[in-house]
């Protein structure tokens, strides 16, 4: 070709030769080929054989414009940010947004897949971090169920949940076998002194509803002021079910069969007595309670009375032990229990700070 036929070639010269049907400058070297065969990164793409690469061989980032400004930035550390110059310490990849912009958004249009997955293998590190550094802000706000709007609070919260059959669902792992173990666990810091809750947990042989710190109360409307008043439910060092009614002294006597629902759940024999209360609401010699027994109990009215009254009935009794439909075998302790020790709060890793992330960046998306 026609470079071959130049001995000693000036440096930067340019020649087409013709039978490669391409440009070629000498760089003082060699002939370097410009145009679609060259070291060049072609604008239509290039046909890679593994080892060419795109970027800096310095420590200078590479810079990605459109509309003539910068729009993402790779650091000579290995950081990648997106509308900042100067991504925070620490981060690999940030995207800054302006108002209306989603910084960051991962979609998965078929299952199973996660629109954005987070991993983390240290004790003291978080899978997900979700912030917001206003006072009412809310952390994280999370929608199923085609919900479509996502409910907060006024005054905000560390995460937010909204869904058209259930808000949020918490899931312990069955399979593992581990004695103390639950759904969720509230913890909340009045005046220093943490008071906490378990939700679905078991302590030894027990399954409990909920378990923690704190009283068991309601809230009802209050008629004297118009607004709400609260009301507390009764406590008791046993497992124990309730059941009421009224009943009728006919001739002095009384038989009342327990609702089957009740004998079903609970416990009764030598150790475990049912405990019944009467009251008589007419004149009568007074009465007691003979025949007891998990489907009922009778009541008598004292020194052979005949007496044809009205009265209330109470009774409480140990709930039997829960256990499972299929293998038999024991899932809570319920008509021993008294006392049973409780739970400690679980114990509470390294605070993890905030790190301080500023908006400086290259200016709003156009």
């Amino acid at each position: 070709g026609e470079r071959a036929l130049i001995a000693t070639p000036a440096r930067g010269l340019l020649v087409y030769e013709t039978n490669t049907d391409a440009f070629w400058y000498f760089n003082g070297t060699i002939w370097v080929r410009i145009g679609q065969f060259s070291d060049d990164w072609a604008l239509a793409g290039n046909t890679l054989t593994g080892t060419e690469r795109l970027g800096s061989n310095n420590n200078q980032p590479v810079r990605m414009y459109t509309n003539g400004l910068e729009r993402m930035r790779l650091l000579g550390n290995g950081q990648i940010s997106v509308n900042n110059v100067a991504p925070v310490v620490g981060d690999v990849f940030s995207a800054y947004a302006g108002a209306g912009y989603f910084a960051v958004n991962g979609y998965s249009t078929g299952g199973p897949g996660a629109g954005v997955y987070g991993y983390a293998q240290n004790g003291n590190s978080i899978g997900v971090w979700a912030d917001h550094v206003l006072a009412n802000g809310t952390g994280l706000a999370a929608v199923g169920e085609a919900a479509g709007i996502a409910q907060t609070l006024v005054t905000g919260s560390g995460a937010a949940f909204t869904g058209v059959q259930m808000g949020m669902a918490s899931f312990r792992n069955s399979a593992a076998n581990i004695n103390n173990e639950g759904s969720a666990y509230f913890l909340g810091v009045g005046g220093g002194v943490p008071q906490y809750a378990y939700v679905s947990y078991r302590v030894g042989n027990i399954w409990y509803k909920i378990i923690g710190t704190g009283t068991v109360s309601t809230i009802v409307d209050d008629p004297l002021t118009g607004g709400k008043a609260t009301m507390f439910a009764p406590e008791a060092p046993e497992i124990l079910l309730m059941d009421m009614g009224q009943g009728m002294l006919e001739n002095g006597q009384a038989r009342i069969d327990l609702d089957p629902r009740f004998t079903a759940n609970i416990r009764v024999d030598e150790d475990h007595a049912l405990r019944v209360m009467v009251q008589v609401e007419g004149p009568s010699n007074g009465v007691f309670v003979t025949g007891k027994s998990a489907q009922g109990f009778d009541v008598v009215e004292l020194l052979n009375g005949t007496s044809n009254v009205p009265f209330t009935w109470s009774v409480y009794a140990n709930r039997a032990d829960e256990l499972d439909t299929g293998s038999g075998e024991l899932v809570s302790a319920n008509s021993e229990a008294r006392f049973p020790p409780a739970p400690a709060p679980q114990a509470l890793g390294e605070p993890l700070v905030r790190p301080e992330r500023t908006m400086n960046g290259i200016g709003e998306l156009e």
